[in-house]
């Protein structure tokens, strides 16, 4: 059973052991937690927001983290906050393992509670220990052990070995509290293991008492056999800290009762007095001036370690705050001193800068005489507080304030005394066991002195000057006792007592000060320099006094908190500016304060006054005892008393948020009729009316209510004046509205308040100047208003913008096409000013029920209502109660039962749009059906009464009812009335021919009614008003201008133009689409000339145009010809640039009709809004884009044409009657697009035909010889055919280009003529593209019923051509079948399946065309061409390279990659190659691998390997790029190449951090990397794969062998995974389960390799341990116990790890239990002849439970192995663990490598020959290690080793490394007698820079090489001649280096040199005197 280190069962999930740590871990975090406010309630959960997390983190650091989440509600906030703190604590130096911000927010109680023991151990143990974060000791141990080392040295009697079992008795805790406070348990020597818990309940509450330690565990845990070790640790370590309190009871060696300034002990042990050796004692003089002087203060915070005790004061130069900190740390130091036992350094800290240490006279006085030296008292500004308190290192006693200024607020929790005479405002700032002594007295000094005096008279006795110091103050603050306020009676006994201990005399005393101090009292100097302010525009009253004495001096007066306010009552003041300015230096400075008791205001000035950054103002210490004062200081420039007055003023004139009124006191008081009435009479104000249109329906009614409700509540009301919403009708007409009358009785809203068109004489308030109007519901006044256009100022409507031209730019506009104006007004409301609704429901009610009568509930039937209106409704729906208010108001409308006929015409008319003609027209919506109405015995009478009051000449009773009130089925109906019976059939007859009204007339007896059902009820009567105008201004039929007067005349180009230029009326527009075929010109211009015939256009000019260049216009050549043969002048007509349509449209002058097309192409998107018509055959693509207004003629016919003819046919067939030219081109255009009526066209339809066979009627026209005519016309060559229709293919890789045109002709029609070749190859030559592609579309029979597609491939290049004809052939989809041409370049197909379009065949082409997988791998990427390429020194080379262990995933995912890469991204690298990541030597050992790249046709000798190239020279001269598949960090001697990467695919944890900048990174946890390389293909390169089966086989094989087959159980499978498996097998027919078994097959088929192989095959360098310990790792594929059965097993272990320098060696072993390959186990073993290192590294990973080790026996002794339970645990997951194991401090491991430790870096080939790793020689070398390398890896090194012998011992020095500095040492031959001595020359020009890569290597071999030629030299002495001319300094190696090399040198060698140092001087000398030979 696995047991905790805290003890238990550590598997059991209730351990008791769990629970103690959770509950401990909680105490601890709610420890710092406090100081916020906050607790940790439920540790498991609470931190899974990230808030607590981050506020724990802040409070342990002393730091802030940034900006965060404050209120997260949503999982992304969370993470992203808890992620803010654990980034935090890895930059804070600590390490997390395997813990995310997932698992916080999750709530994984494991990660958690060891997330906080990180904590812990970094901010709580280790503190003050050298330890790292994860609590190793750096020097002797762990956290643990030290803190464990501190417990026995401390309570040594105890014998305490752990934290667990040691301390159940509780006699540990007793024992440790009375060794950190002597005295304070001294029970714990009687305690018995009896009573634990009582033993432990005493001494922890003594210790929480007394000592502060916390109860982080409770007496009931710390007794409990199950507490873990962790729990106990984090409680004694506050032990470590500890301190005890002032008064704490101890057995003190010096015999010293003390009494402190605490509160009393419960149990009143405390004596009255100190009794003891005084004369013991500093003096008041020796400790300020020594012992806490500013020079020991700064030297205690910078070298010191321990505590420093600060008394502050406030922050003011006030004497009442010196003197009390100077005295109150000096009694604290005499407490500490008494106690005679080790204490912090208590040091007085005046709480200002030093250079603001401005003293007053008396001060300055009294601090002289009672020899004070202020230059040796500590400043705020002097040591780092901040920093002290985050060491833990401050404790802090403030004196004079009792609650911190803001920047000091960090320093609360080192609080621990506050001493104060003003008002307690502590709240719950500090801890509670801070001590407080605040008492209402007139000093602070007093509460100091009485405690000296009653407590320790012997100190004021020794100390005079103290005594006369604190007398000074107390008589100086009480006026010499002249007061009688708070604690009166106790400054009278200070006085008294301090008088009576010196010999002081106190009245000679204050006389002195006095003197000194200004002569007024604090009213006399307010009151000297007094003035009221000007009156203010915002209602106060303000004054100021300016003072010329300092802040200070004036509010340390006594009167001072008294007079403030005394001056502002009297002068009856809102704010009272108190000003000072004080000289110094011949500088003025200046504070000043604003007194007010409006709190609220007052704060709101100083903040908004503070904001002034120019001002330089920054806000100080209020005095404590003077309340509702703000201070400030001012730098710079002082602001005089005016400059003070306009501060306060602009800051009070601030806009604030006022209470809003009510709606319902809006319109009966604030905006009745009344007020508009006394503000018009008055005319000292703006009356701002806002009105709806002239029909005052419900809709602009409520939006006229509500829109000035708006404006009045919003910055849109005038500053002066009222905001009125009007009724734009009379008052007698307002019963009319049964609707309206209905909401507003339910909304409350008396009309008889609301201002109505008679009760204000609008035109003369807009003469006067005093109007500004807000029209909503409509856009322009009407004619009779039109005179009140200058004063509006604003818009709201939801109808047509009508008001183009009216304005300037000045007037707001709200127009937008939505289903009621009210949705407008209520928008601006809910995104403005919500508020307003929510404080108003009944306006909330009125807008929402206007909204949904005007949109009809918001049906969709009538499709009034759009997206905006629903939202609106939704919102507004929230704040009212809806139900039934639609049918209520409904009900109501329609209730006519009380209105007469007359009343009916009355109750909402609108005048139609005036006619070119001048008839006059207009209409009433009738609430009731036309039959009834008419039946109305006085509706005759109203009709001819009403119509000659409005002077109408065609009159509109539109009716809206419903016919099923409960179903809410919505009616219209039209009735036409008039006098003119020849007016009216004209109207009746034009809306009749309107298709967009859906009209059916009702017969009726009267010749002056017409009466329609109007069958489409979305078109509005404001629709209709226009239709009638626009008949009213249609010429007669006999004016009818001709088809080419129209063209050439009026609707010409320079027409448009000249009205453009004249601005005036508008242009509409009639515009086909941007193919601009012959349907859509001929189109436009027969609908431009129908639209003017019929009078579409009220006003303006209707223009045909073509959505062309005017350039283009010949390339439609069939269009050209049908113009000519029909007298159509192309010259005349407007084309694309000739008219600004988007500046139209800004001017409101545009209006649209759309032909053949219903949506703008993008590059007309801007003027959409203009589009007023659609005549098309296509399909409606542009659903609700528009409103209801917006006329479309849309059938699916087969030319849009045949419309345009079917209105003529059907509304002006005159007009074809005279015009034969029309009727031919609608016929030409019909005839083209329907390919003469053919039916296998697929576009033909009856109506089509209907309209060809009509349109024959009008003129003699051959239909077939037209078709045949316009066909040759259009087509003049085959060349044009070509252009006509042509796309370029997709861009391939490869250097050959693809294009393609359709015909529509058959192959053999089209390539008939000679000339049709030619064409082909001089357009392909033209467009220079090798593969063209012509696409024939053409029928086979007359009847054109059967489609036929036909291909040709043209190009010059056969090889080209045959590479792209096969691989067409190939493709099953296009079904193709051979066509035999008699021309080599091209090859022609029958294309069977019709449905495959050019654009895929063009696809398959550039596929065809992109170089192979194959051709990539064998020639563009191979080896040879690498290998030029980087001698060419030219270009960079792009290598994708896989991971060193060099497996089948990271070998294939090269390839794959590099291939994609090199399609994709032709521009990162001139040169793309894929990379093996191990020696090419070591590719057979890769058998799957072998086995699949043969299947695929992958020859590897082409295929670049690690050594090919020289990366690192590559890399050097900035050349490389690098793409890291299969993993993401290059290691070993791979890691220089981390700065060459720019993209890593990989699909294991990403472990770069912070490694890479700008890399591209595509990292995901799927089962392969093969996966990811895979992915890209198909999602952006799928015709790769397409195009090359086999790397489509090597992806899927590879992804099969990393998942297992995809074996769920097996756990390596990703949904990914499984989703790229299934698109890569749609691409190819091989079988999976065949393909994986072939592949585990040959994986597992191990017969050809030898033991040793196996451990080469895949093996990995592990990152480099801190222990220097040498690790790497093999996997293999099979068993362990199959391995170690193979011949010379034992011996290959052997072998291998001395070959590669190992100290240890892990193997992990790979096999399938099963035939199948589907029971993946797994073992694992480590290797080393080191039995301590092996057995430290095995013992951890057994402990591992994660892993599931069993240990197995093996055969070989240097092997510990195991069979390991957990499959999914690899080799990736082990080596950490490793690592980890090595870094175990309990058993250091001395790696015996039987050599003599050398300093230097060569290789001693003894050491060597014995099998010794040499890089363990030397570890201790500021270098890498050199490997040993066999001879061919020498060989394929590189290197060249020279042996060379070194005081008897062989030495391999590398001589590549310093052939170039070789000529530094040479024998100059022998010389002396017998020639005894060997010469010596030393170049020391030749040494090498220091600036040089690995410069203490090559160094080092230089040495040896020296010293090898030295050995062979024979001889008995030795000159040394040493050149030093010409070396710089960079070349003279370092002392240091020198000093080390010294004692290698032989001995005998030592006295044997004779040594010359010549400098060029010595040189030139020696040539002059000898000659230039001598030294040659």
């Amino acid at each position: 059973m696995a047991k905790s280190p805290m003890g238990g069962d550590r598997t059991a999930p209730d351990a008791e052991w769990k629970r103690i740590q959770q509950k401990t871990f909680t105490r601890w975090c709610n420890q710092s937690l406090k100081t916020r406010g906050m607790e940790v309630v439920d540790l498991q959960n609470d931190f899974s927001d990230g808030l607590k997390l981050i506020a724990l983190l802040e409070v342990l650091s002393q730091k802030k983290l940034g900006r965060y989440n404050k209120r997260p509600k949503i999982p992304a906030q969370k993470l992203e906050n808890v992620a803010l703190g654990l980034k935090f604590i890895k930059t804070e130096g600590m390490k997390l393992v395997n813990i995310g911000n997932q698992d916080i927010v999750e709530g994984n109680l494991k990660l958690i509670l060891g997330l906080v023991w990180t904590l812990i151990i970094h901010y709580q143990i280790s503190t003050g220990f050298d330890t790292d974060e994860e609590g190793q000791r750096k020097k002797g141990g762990s956290a643990k052990q030290i803190l464990l080392e501190w417990v026995q040295s401390k309570i040594p009697e105890n014998d305490i070995k752990n934290f667990s079992t040691d301390w159940n008795s509780g006699i540990a805790v007793a024992a440790l509290v009375d060794a950190v406070a002597p005295g304070l348990c001294p029970e714990h020597k009687d305690m018995t293991m009896s009573t634990p818990l009582k033993n432990a309940e005493l001494a922890m509450g003594r210790a929480e008492e007394w000592l502060d330690v916390p109860q982080i565990v409770s007496p009931q845990d710390i007794v409990n056999p199950n507490i873990d070790e962790l729990s106990v640790m984090t409680y004694v370590s506050y032990f470590r800290d500890a301190k005890p309190k002032e008064g704490t009871p101890m057995f003190a060696p010096a015999k010293v009762e003390v009494a402190s300034t605490v509160d009393p002990e419960p149990d009143g042990e405390i004596v009255d007095k100190v009794d003891g050796p005084a004369e013991n004692l500093p003096t008041f003089k020796a400790f300020t001036d020594e012992i806490a002087s500013v020079e020991q203060a700064r030297e205690y915070t910078e070298g010191g370690s321990g505590e420093m005790h600060v008394v502050v004061g406030d922050q003011t130069s006030d004497l009442d705050s010196m003197v009390p900190v100077l005295a109150h740390a000096f009694l604290n130091d005499l407490i500490n001193k008494s106690f005679n036992q080790p204490s912090s350094l208590v040091v007085p800290v005046f709480n200002f800068p030093r250079a603001e240490l401005k003293l007053s006279p008396e001060a300055e006085l009294l601090f002289a005489e009672c020899n004070v030296d202020l230059a040796k008292i500590t400043c705020i500004d002097d040591i780092d507080l901040a920093t002290l308190a985050s060491k833990g290192r401050l404790k802090m006693s403030i004196v004079n304030h009792n609650v911190l200024a803001d920047d000091q607020l960090v320093l609360a929790p080192s609080v621990i005394e506050i001493i104060d005479h003003h008002d307690d405002r502590t709240g719950n700032l500090y801890d509670s066991n801070v001590s407080k002594m605040i008492e209402p007295v007139a000093t602070c000094t007093s509460l100091i002195a009485e405690f000296l005096v009653s407590q320790m008279p012997q100190a004021l006795e020794r100390n005079p000057d103290l005594v006369q110091l604190l007398l000074g103050v107390i008589l100086l603050k009480t006026d010499n006792m002249d007061s009688s306020g708070p604690g009166a009676e106790k400054d009278q006994e200070m006085t008294d007592g301090l008088t009576g201990i010196g010999t002081i005399d106190r009245a000679d005393l204050f006389t002195k000060l006095d003197a000194l101090r200004p002569h007024h009292s604090a009213y006399q100097l307010l009151r000297k320099d007094y003035l009221l302010g000007p009156e203010t525009n915002v209602g106060v009253t303000l004054g100021c006094s300016v003072v010329p004495h300092s802040w200070h001096d004036l509010m340390s007066l006594h009167d001072a908190p008294e007079a403030v306010p005394l001056v502002s009552s009297e002068e009856e003041l809102d704010f009272f500016i108190v000003s000072c300015l004080e000289s110094v230096d011949s500088e003025t400075k200046q504070k000043f304060g604003i007194y007010s008791k409006d709190d609220e205001i007052r704060s709101r000035v100083a903040e908004t006054m503070l904001s002034m950054d120019a001002l330089g103002l920054s806000e100080i210490q209020s005095p404590e005892n003077l309340q509702h004062l703000n201070s400030f200081s001012k730098q710079g420039h002082t602001l005089s008393r005016q400059e003070l007055f306009d501060l306060v003023t602009a800051a009070l004139s601030e806009p604030q948020v006022e209470e809003l009124p009510s709606f319902k006191s809006f319109v009966d008081e604030i905006a009745s009729v009344q007020a508009a009435k006394d503000t018009a009479q008055r005319k000292d104000g703006t009356v701002h009316v806002v009105m709806g249109n002239c029909a005052c329906d419900l809709d602009s009614m409520a939006s006229a209510l509500g829109r000035a409700y708006y404006n009045h509540v919003t910055s849109k009301a005038p500053a002066s004046g009222v905001v009125i919403p009007m009724f734009n009708t009379s008052r007698r007409d307002l019963p009319l509205r049964t609707d309206a009358t209905k909401l507003f009785e339910e909304c409350d809203v008396n009309t008889a308040n609301v201002t109505c068109a008679e009760d204000l004489n609008l035109l003369q308030l807009n003469s006067d100047g005093q109007l500004k109007v807000t029209l909503v519901d409509h856009s322009v006044p009407s004619e009779e208003q039109k005179e009140l256009v200058p004063s509006v100022v604003e818009i709201v409507d939801h109808h047509q913008d009508d008001s183009s031209g009216v304005y300037d730019d000045s007037v707001e506009k709200t127009i937008a096409p939505v289903g009621s104006c009210a949705t407008l007004v209520a928008e601006d409301f809910l995104t403005q000013k919500r508020e307003a609704l929510e404080e108003n429901p009944d306006l909330v009610k009125l807008l929402l029920g206007a909204i949904l009568v005007d949109t009809d509930n918001l049906s969709p039937t009538t499709g009034l209502a759009t997206d905006k209106d629903h939202d609106v409704v939704i919102e507004l729906s929230k704040l009212t109660e809806s139900d039934g208010l639609f049918d209520e108001l409904i009900a109501a409308k329609f209730d006519t039962s009380g209105l007469s006929a007359y009343d009916l015409l009355r109750q909402d008319y609108k005048d139609a749009p005036l006619s070119s003609s001048g008839s006059r027209a207009g209409g009433s919506t009738v609430p009731e059906n036309a039959t009834h109405f008419l039946a109305r015995g006085d509706a005759t009478k109203a009709l001819l009464q009403f119509t000659s009051e409005k002077a109408t000449d065609v009159f509109l009773v539109n009716t809206l009812y419903y016919s099923y009130l409960d179903q809410q089925e919505r009616q219209r109906q039209i009735v036409i009335y008039g006098t003119d019976d020849k007016l009216c059939n004209k109207v009746s007859k034009y809306l009749a021919n309107e298709d967009i009204l859906g009209l059916k007339e009702v017969p009726q007896d009267s010749p002056s009614l017409t009466v329609f059902e109007q069958t489409n009820v979305r078109v509005s009567r404001k629709r209709i008003l226009e239709l009638i105008s626009a008949a009213l201004s249609q010429p007669d039929e006999e004016e009818i201008p001709s088809f080419k007067v129209f063209v050439d005349q009026k609707a010409s180009v320079g027409a448009a133009k000249k009205l453009v230029q004249e601005g005036e009326g508008d242009l509409n527009v009639v515009i086909g689409d941007q193919r601009c075929d012959l349907d859509s010109m001929v189109s436009s211009l027969a609908r431009a000339y129908f639209n003017d015939l019929v009078g579409r256009a009220s006003s303006g000019l209707v223009v045909p145009a073509f959505n062309v260049p005017r350039s283009d216009l010949p390339l439609r050549a069939d269009a050209m010809h049908l113009f000519a043969t029909c007298d159509v002048n192309a010259d005349h007509v407007a084309c694309s640039g000739d008219l600004d349509l988007a500046d139209l449209q800004r001017d409101g002058r545009l209006r649209l009709t759309l032909v053949d097309h219903n949506v703008p192409c993008d590059s007309q998107q801007s003027v959409i809004t203009a589009v007023t018509e659609i005549v098309d055959h296509h399909d409606d693509t542009s659903r609700s884009l528009y409103g209801p207004d917006v006329a479309k003629r849309m059938a699916l016919v087969g030319s849009c044409a045949t419309l345009v003819a079917r209105d003529f046919l059907d509304q002006k067939r005159i007009a074809l009657e005279k015009n034969p030219d029309l009727v031919k081109l609608l016929l030409g255009a019909i005839l083209v697009d329907t390919e003469n009526l053919a039916p296998a066209a697929g576009v033909v339809t009856d109506q089509d035909r209907e309209v060809v066979k009509e349109l024959s009627q009008f003129c003699d026209v051959d239909c077939n010889g037209l078709y045949r005519e316009l066909r040759t016309a259009g087509y003049e060559n085959a060349y044009n055919l070509l252009k006509d229709d042509y796309k370029d293919a997709p861009e391939t890789k490869s250097s050959s280009q693809a294009g393609g045109s359709t015909v529509r002709e058959s192959l053999e029609t089209f390539l008939g003529p000679k000339y049709a070749r030619e064409a082909i190859e001089s357009f392909s030559t033209e467009r220079d593209i090798d593969v063209f592609l012509v696409d024939f579309i053409s029928y086979s029979d007359q009847e054109k019923k059967q489609q036929h597609r036909q291909l040709v491939i043209y190009c010059d290049d056969p090889r080209v051509r045959g590479q792209v004809v096969d691989f067409l052939r190939a493709q099953s989809l296009l079904a193709l079948k051979d066509l035999p041409l008699d021309d080599p370049r091209m090859s022609g197909f029958e294309q069977q399946n019709e449905s495959v379009s050019r654009k895929e065949v063009l696809k398959l082409i550039s596929a065809a065309l992109m170089p192979t997988f194959k051709l990539f791998v064998d020639e563009l990427a191979s080896v040879e061409v690498a290998k030029n390429y980087a001698k060419s020194q030219n270009g960079d080379i792009y290598a994708v390279m896989g991971n060193q262990a060099g497996d089948l995933d990271s070998m294939v995912s090269a390839l794959g990659r590099a291939y994609f890469a090199y399609l994709v991204t032709p521009s990162r690298g001139d040169l793309v190659v894929p990379v093996f990541n191990f020696s090419r030597g070591d590719i057979p050992l890769r058998v799957e691998a072998v086995h699949l790249f043969t299947d695929c046709n992958v020859n590897t000798a082409s295929v670049l390997c690690d050594g090919d190239i020289d990366l690192k020279q590559l890399q050097a001269t900035n050349r490389l790029e690098l793409t890291l598949v299969d993993h993401n960090v290059p290691v070993g001697d791979k890691e220089f190449l981390r700065s060459s990467v720019i993209e890593i695919i990989d699909h294991h944890k990403d472990e770069t951090g912070n490694l890479y900048h700008d890399v591209t990174k595509n990292i995901a946890p799927v089962g392969s990397c093969a996966t990811l390389v895979a992915k890209d293909f198909l999602d952006i390169r799928p015709l790769a794969l397409k195009r090359n089966p086999d790397l489509t086989k090597l992806l899927l094989g590879t992804i099969l062998v990393d998942t297992v087959n995809l074996d769920p159980s097996a756990g390596r499978a990703t949904d990914v995974d499984r989703d790229v498996v299934v698109r890569l097998g749609k691409l190819t027919d091989v079988d999976q389960d065949s393909l994986y078994g072939q592949l585990q097959n040959a994986k597992f088929d191990l017969s050809g390799l030898s033991a040793y192989d196996l451990l080469r095959k895949d093996f990995k360098n592990a990152t480099p341990t801190p222990s220097g310990v040498k690790v790497g790792t093999s996997s293999i594929p099979e068993s362990l116990d199959n391995f170690l059965k193979r011949p010379a097993a034992d011996d290959a272990l052997d072998r291998f790890t001395k070959d590669r320098d190992l100290d240890l060696l892990l193997l992990v072993s790979v096999f399938f239990t099963d035939p199948e390959y589907h029971h993946m186990a797994r073992q694992c073993g480590v290797y080393s002849k080191s039995e301590p290192l092996r057995s430290q590294v095995a013992n951890y990973l057994k402990n591992q439970e994660s892993l599931k080790l069993d240990e197995m026996t093996t055969s070989n002794p240097n092997l510990t192995a195991f069979n390991q339970g957990n499959v999914t645990a690899s080799r990736k997951q082990l080596l950490p663990l490793v690592n980890a194991a090595l870094a175990q401090p309990e058993q250091p491991i001395e790696i015996q490598r039987g050599v003599e430790s050398e300093p230097t870096l060569p290789i001693d080939v003894d050491v060597v020959r014995e099998g010794v790793p040499a890089a363990a020689a030397a570890a201790s070398a500021d270098v890498e290690p050199i490997p040993v390398l066999t001879a061919m890896e020498e060989r394929e090194e590189g290197k060249h080793w020279k042996t060379v012998t070194v005081g008897g011992k062989e030495k391999l020095v590398d001589m590549e490394a310093i052939g170039p500095y070789t000529n530094v040492f040479s024998h100059g031959g022998y010389g002396g007698h017998e020639q005894r001595y060997a010469v010596i020359v030393f170049a020391a020009c030749h040494l090498p820079d220091k600036s040089i890569p690995n410069y203490p290597y090559v160094l080092d071999n230089l040495f040896y090489y020296c010293l090898g030629i030295l050995e062979s030299l024979a001889a008995d002495h030795y000159m040394v001649v040493y050149l030093h001319g010409g070396t710089a300094d960079r070349n003279v190696p370092k002392f240091r280096w020198m000093r080390r090399c010294y004692p290698m040198l032989d001995r005998r060698y030592l006295h044997l040199f004779t040594v010359f140092i010549l400098t060029v001087s010595v040189v030139r000398l020696l040539k002059a005197y000898f000659g230039s030979c001598v030294l040659s």
